[in-house]
C-alpha cells in the first residue's frame, strides 16, 4: 500500500491493508479517511507512541475494521492513540470493529477516543489491557456472543445513548474476564 507521507503526518485513504505493515510514531498522525481494513491473514502493528487520526464522519465512515491482526502494544509512557481528527466531537469516527474470527490479538497502553463506539468485539480472543476509552458518543466497549479480556481498563464520559452505558455485554460467555475494569 502507498501511504502519502509529509511533515504533518501520514493519509490513508479508503482501503485494505494488503501486506504486512508497520506504522511508527515517525509518521505519526495516521489520517485515516474512511473504512481501512485489515484483512484475514494481514497484521498491523502500531509501535509505541504511534498516533491514529480518523477524519469526521460527513458522507462515509471512518473506522478500523479488524478481520486480521492489529497489534497495538504500547507503553505507560508512549501509549497508542485511536482518536478523531479535532478531539473535540464525539462520535466523529465510527470505532474499531474486531471479526468473531479474529486471531490472538492484545491492545495495550491504548487510548481509544471521541468514537460512536469505541470497540465493537465479536470476538473471543481480543484482549485490552491498561487501556482507555473515553468521550463516545454511544457504547465505549460493546461486546456480544463471544468471550473478551479486559484488564485494568478505564471507559469514561462515553454517553451510551440509549442505552447510558460505557460497557455493553451481550451473550458474553463465563470465560470472559473482567479484572480491575472501571466505567463512569
Amino acid at each position: 500500500m502507498e501511504l502519502e507521507i509529509d511533515k504533518f503526518g501520514t493519509i490513508v485513504a479508503s482501503h485494505h491493508v494488503l501486506t504486512n505493515e508497520i506504522w511508527r510514531p515517525e509518521g505519526s498522525p495516521y489520517y485515516l479517511d474512511g473504512r481501512v481494513e485489515i484483512p484475514t491473514a494481514v497484521r498491523l502493528t502500531l509501535l509505541p507512541g504511534t498516533v491514529v487520526k480518523f477524519m469526521p464522519k460527513a458522507d462515509k465512515s471512518s473506522r478500523l475494521i479488524v478481520f486480521g491482526q492489529l497489534i497495538a502494544e504500547g507503553t505507560e509512557e508512549q501509549p497508542i492513540v485511536f482518536t478523531s481528527l479535532n478531539e473535540t466531537q464525539r462520535g466523529d469516527w465510527d470505532g474499531i470493529y474486531f471479526d468473531p474470527n479474529l486471531p490472538v490479538t492484545t491492545l495495550k497502553h491504548c487510548k481509544i477516543r471521541y468514537a460512536d463506539n469505541g470497540i465493537d468485539c465479536f470476538s473471543s480472543t481480543l484482549a485490552l489491557e491498561d487501556c482507555e476509552i473515553a468521550h463516545c458518543l454511544n457504547i465505549g466497549f460493546f461486546a456480544k456472543d463471544c468471550s473478551p479480556t479486559l484488564r485494568r481498563t478505564l471507559i469514561w464520559d462515553c454517553n451510551g445513548g440509549e442505552f447510558d452505558v460505557g460497557l455493553q455485554l451481550q451473550n458474553v460467555s463465563s470465560s470472559a474476564v473482567l479484572e480491575n475494569l472501571s466505567v463512569h
